[in-house]
C-alpha cells in the first residue's frame, strides 16, 4: 500500500471512530433511521440477557433522552410478532401483532421481523390507527434483528419523512474539504 493510501485509509478510521452517535433526536432520514436501530440493537445485545431484558428495554429505551425523542422511539417484538415492549404504548405489550394491516395491505410487524430476520430493513406503511393525529401519512420503519441468550427478538423504530424536519448538517459537513478555497 502506498503511503498516500495508508494516509487516506487512517484518515477514514478517525473519522468514523470520531463521527457523533446516532440518537432518537437525530433521527432525519433513512440512514439516519437505520444507524440509531442498529446502534440500539448492538447496544442491547451487549448489555442485557434473556432474563432481563425487559427491565433493560424500559429503563433504556422508555425515558425521554438518547433513545427516545418526541416521535422517534423504539420497540422490540418477538419473530412470531408479539411486542414486548413499546416505548411509548406499554398497554399493547404482550399482544399479537401479526394481523396489523395498514391501509394498503402492509403487515407491518411481520414485515418487519422479515426484515430484520433477512439482516435488516425497512418497511413503509401508512398509520392506520384510527384516530391518530398522523393517521394517513406515510411512515418509514427500519428492524433489525437481536439475540439475547439464544432467543431472537426484532428492535425497530420509525420516523415520519413527509413531515420530519431534514438537517442540512450533512451537506454542510461535506463543504468542510472544500472551503476555505485554496486550502
Amino acid at each position: 500500500m502506498t503511503r498516500s493510501a495508508a494516509c487516506i485509509v487512517a484518515l477514514g478510521l478517525l473519522a468514523a471512530r470520531s463521527a457523533p452517535a446516532q440518537t432518537a433526536a437525530t433521527v432525519v432520514d433513512d440512514d439516519s433511521l437505520q444507524a440509531f436501530v442498529e446502534r440500539a440493537a448492538d447496544f442491547a445485545e451487549s448489555r442485557t440477557d434473556a432474563a432481563s431484558a425487559y427491565e433493560f428495554f424500559d429503563a433504556t429505551f422508555r425515558p425521554e433522552g438518547e433513545w427516545r425523542s418526541g416521535e422517534i422511539y423504539l420497540f422490540v417484538v418477538t419473530t412470531e410478532a408479539r411486542v414486548v415492549f413499546h416505548a411509548t404504548i406499554p398497554d399493547i405489550e404482550g399482544n399479537d401483532h401479526s394481523e396489523f394491516v395498514d391501509k394498503n395491505g402492509v403487515r407491518l410487524v411481520v414485515e418487519l421481523v422479515e426484515k430484520a430476520q433477512a439482516g435488516g430493513g425497512f418497511v413503509r406503511y401508512h398509520v392506520s390507527l384510527e384516530g391518530h393525529p398522523r393517521e394517513g401519512e406515510l411512515k418509514v420503519a427500519y428492524a433489525a434483528l437481536i439475540e439475547l441468550d439464544g432467543e431472537h427478538l426484532v428492535i425497530a423504530s420509525g420516523y415520519h419523512p413527509e413531515t420530519t424536519p431534514v438537517s442540512a448538517l450533512p451537506f454542510l459537513e461535506s463543504l468542510r474539504k472544500w472551503w476555505p478555497p485554496g486550502s
